[in-house]
């Protein structure tokens, strides 16, 4: 174990008065000498100090702060306190000689480990922040009241920077850098806090980047082929982008390893570091930055969640994690981000984290998102991933480094889009999470030179790899569907299987088509948020301007031949079922038609809109218009629909829930409820003749029990949310209290709660089965329309679960309100190995506990705030208790 020594020569008459003072009472107003010390690194002080003459070592008591340094322990992973050992000893005794006080003391570590990263059994990560500041060190002359004094700064590691330290940092660099460069930084977006989303930006000129996202871009995205010839012409100058990215503050190095790039690109003249070759020979390397800049244009998103790293947590102020989100985009901090990600098409995106058991670099293990072009990406990704591993390891106390898709073969995988480094891949980008072990400046330094390495492979294959993300985009403007990306994509056993197009020529279709007709849209506001959705990633949508067969003027329409092709496709389509592997790491059901709740058409006809299609016009989602009548059916259609309705029931004006037959399901309302919403709401309604029997609905106070997202959801849904006193449970919890169950109506969600209740003893006959918690999969599904749950979705719709349960068994006396489909092909898509036990079985149920309505819905039906269109079995479990 590696001792770092810090040394503090401190006399009393020249640093610190000699004071007699009863009590021992403080002075010198904060003005101590400070020492740093680390908690992740033993150190060792050699304290002097002047007493005086009188002065004997018998008479001298040691303190830190208030506490006698023998009641300084260090941390206990056994009891999750600090029991453990002494943490701050002396070597040798201390002596007073001639009046003087000599004292050598050792401070160990602080937590008993270098890696301040350790979760279990206690969390650390959590811990340690609490302890970091200022103490007062002081050897105090009990006899002759005298005390001699010093600040110990106690520190993390050395490059440490908690948020205030961060922001104050960059602002530093961004103010004393190299006056030859352009440095500045950014704000790109808010946080849910409203905090400043931040980007640092580095190039030789501000002109360069004005040029680079006004020329080149376009270029790159929309003329390909060009600057393809271009650059094997050798007659143009270019450059390209180097995004680095933290998205989980909590793995504080790599904050710091971003601010610390930040600094070097803008501080220093040349970026000098050891590595190795592919042999293992020393490689000294040298590059200069007047060359790089002449190359590149550096993006620093030095935390993609600003609130988390003020709160030391990997989640965001939403308590969701937001690198399972790049792809849905529900959260502001990753719809700010695909932003600027798709704005600059980086050619090399880094995207820095910790911490696995091992200094791991993508790229990935199988199974493969098959909307990449993988045969322009991996070749490139994993040599990257080489010289950035042995970067790392020459430059740290790490001897190795591990790649999954070599290392490993199968559960670190990219067959989605909910991480930044493979959302990248998507534009394009080489795109790489780097892991790093641990909690230290050691893990620091690996991924700072990991940081360098991928810079000198950039500068190095620069024309090759621009070429490559050009060809990409070349391939989705022709719409190509090239075999060669078929070779990455294989099965459990390693056998190409490819791009499974069915009868297709091409796995891609030549358009989609989303009609925006009230007649011919099921839900008109998520078909209208995919306009924005679209826009924000570089996706071409455009707007049909005269009737062509079944479609109409103003639908939208994605025409697939564009450079974002695959990202597009891989947003639609019905998506993969990769069941068949044994591992694998996140959810990959992307599928917004599905999970967002809106009708989409593949169009398989080349030329099929050619001269039809122009710019988009929607400034917000097609309504219904007012007509005469007393009263008007609120169609159950959208989550706009149940916040339309919750406004009406807060103003005291009636509510009736029916279902009319012929998809005319919703709220019954008088026509001035639906003239007090005004313009806030695009709804689809339509006049009734009469007002129909029904249930009239009040307001309902919930009780929200479990995550932050289930009141997010709630709250979105204009529902009332109270901590105690509320008329229905709403549940998401796997921590549940049973003795609940059955004091008031209950709704419990998703495979935890489920597991509560089955384990309660409370309902005899009800089996709950679930496969593993992290399974995954989207349902073809059968609806019991006789209920009101079911109002608002077709006779066979979609379910969805990613806790991998279903109710293999409902108890007496209660219903099932949803079937999975008993037939071969109701699995659409996902990984939940084992999910042929669930044909024909039940995902949600209904019935009464000690006299009290409980509903049961085994399905994730707010998923990550994606699923959308599954958030109205909450609310019409809530409507429809009893």
């Amino acid at each position: 174990m590696r001792k770092r020594s810090i040394v503090s020569l401190i006399t009393v008459f020249a640093i610190l008065l000699s004071l007699i003072t009863p009590g021992f009472a403080q002075q010198n107003n904060g003005n101590l000498p400070t020492t740093t010390v680390y908690m992740t690194e033993e150190s060792q002080i050699e304290f002097v100090a002047n007493l005086g003459q009188n002065s004997k070592i018998e008479n001298v008591k040691w303190y830190m702060e208030d506490k006698e340094l023998s009641e300084w322990k260090k941390w206990s992973m056994e009891t999750g306190g600090f029991t453990g050992g002494d943490y701050i000893t002396f070597e040798g005794d201390p002596v007073i000689e001639n009046g003087q006080l000599k004292a050598n003391l050792n401070f160990g570590l602080l937590f008993d480990t270098t890696d301040l990263s350790l979760r279990r059994p206690y969390n650390i990560r959590l811990e340690y922040p609490n302890h970091i500041g200022l103490y007062e060190l002081k050897a105090v002359d009990t006899e002759n009241n005298i005390q001699a004094s010093i600040s110990i700064n106690l520190m993390p590691y050395e490059s440490y920077m908690n948020y205030d330290a961060m922001v104050a940092k960059v602002d530093q660099i961004r103010r004393n850098a190299n006056t030859d460069r352009y440095v500045t930084v950014e704000q790109y977006g808010t946080s849910v806090q409203g905090r400043p989303l931040q980007i640092g930006i580095i190039a030789k000129t501000q002109e360069d980047v004005s040029n680079y996202l006004d020329v080149t871009v376009p270029m790159m995205v929309n003329n390909p082929q060009n600057m393809i010839n271009m650059i094997e012409s050798g007659d143009g100058d270019y450059k390209n982008v180097i995004f680095m990215n933290n998205i989980h503050p909590d793995e504080q190095p790599m904050v710091d390893v971003i601010v610390g790039l930040f600094e070097d690109f803008a501080m220093k003249d040349t970026i000098e570091y050891a590595t190795t070759d592919e042999s293992g020979d020393r490689l000294n390397v040298s590059m200069n930055m007047d060359e790089i800049l002449d190359n590149f244009i550096f993006i620093f998103s030095f935390t993609q969640n600003p609130d988390g790293l003020y709160a030391n947590t990997r989640a965001n102020a939403n308590e969701l994690d937001i690198n399972r989100d790049n792809g849905y985009q529900t959260q502001p901090e990753t719809k700010a981000m695909s932003g600027q990600i798709s704005r600059y098409n980086p050619l090399i995106f880094l995207d820095f984290h910790g911490f696995v058991g091992g200094f791991l670099i993508e790229p990935c293990t199988p199974p493969h998102d098959p909307n990449y072009e993988t045969d322009l990406l991996y070749d490139s990704l994993l040599e990257n991933a080489n010289r950035m591993g042995r970067a790392g390891v020459a430059n740290s106390k790490y001897e190795s480094y591990l790649i999954p898709l070599t290392d490993w073969g199968t559960g670190w995988d990219d067959a989605t889009s909910a991480y930044t480094a493979t959302y990248a891949m998507h534009h394009g980008a080489l795109g790489h999470t780097i892991e790093v072990p641990e909690m230290n400046q050691e893990s620091y330094k690996a991924g700072l030179y990991a940081g360098y390495a991928a810079v000198h492979y950039a500068l190095e294959e620069k024309d090759m790899l621009a070429i490559n993300q050009l060809r990409y985009f070349q391939r989705g403007i022709e719409n190509i569907d090239d075999r060669a990306a078929d070779e990455a994509l294989v099965n459990p056993e390693g056998e190409v299987v490819g791009r499974l197009r069915g009868d297709n020529d091409n796995f891609f279709p030549d358009y989609y088509v989303i009609p925006m007709g009230l007649d011919r849209q099921k839900n008109n506001n998520e078909a209208f948020r995919m306009i924005e959705y679209f826009t924000r990633n570089s996706v071409e949508v455009s707007q049909l301007l005269y009737d062509i067969g079944e479609f109409k003027s103003g639908d939208l329409v994605i025409d697939m031949k564009q450079a974002k092709r695959g990202y597009a496709n891989h947003v639609l389509y019905s998506g993969m079922d990769e069941s068949g592997w044994e591992e694998m790491y996140a959810e990959i059901v992307m599928n917004f038609p599905a999970l967002r709740g809106f009708d989409i058409f593949e169009v398989r006809e080349d030329g099929y809109f050619t001269g039809r299609l122009g710019d988009v016009s929607w400034e917000k989602a097609p309504s219904s218009t007012m007509e005469e009548g007393e009263y008007h059916l609120i169609h159950n259609n959208s989550v706009e629909a149940i916040k339309a309705v919750n406004q009406i029931i807060a103003q005291d004006m009636p509510v009736t829930i029916v279902s009319l037959g012929q998809g005319r399901e919703g709220f019954a309302v008088s026509s001035d409820a639906v003239e007090s919403l005004g313009d806030d709401y695009q709804l689809r309604f339509e006049v009734l003749s009469e007002m129909p029997q029904g249930r009239v609905l009040n307001e309902f106070k919930i009780e929200a029990i479990g995550s932050k997202a289930l009141k997010i959801v709630l709250e979105e849904m204009g529902f009332t949310l109270v901590d105690e006193g509320g008329d229905i449970i709403v549940t998401d919890s796997g921590s549940l209290d049973p003795e609940l169950i059955g004091t008031k109506p209950m709704i419990a969600i998703g495979g935890s709660a489920l597991s509560v209740i089955a384990e309660s003893g409370k309902l005899e006959g009800l089996e709950v089965k679930t496969t593993d918690f992290y399974h995954e999969g989207l349902l073809h599904a059968v609806m019991n329309k006789s209920s009101l749950n079911t109002l608002g979705y077709k006779s066979n719709d979609y379910m969805y679960s990613n806790s991998g349960t279903w109710i293999e068994q409902i108890p007496s006396g209660f219903e099932s309100l949803v079937n999975v489909r008993n037939s071969g092909d109701f699995y659409v898509s996902g990984w939940w190995p084992g999910n042929e036990e669930l044909s024909g079985k039940s995902m949600a149920a209904k019935g009464r506990v000690d006299g009290q309505e409980l509903t049961l819905i085994a399905g994730n039906v707010f998923n990550k705030l994606h699923t959308r269109h599954l958030y109205r079995w909450i609310s019409n479990s809530i409507y429809n208790t009893n």
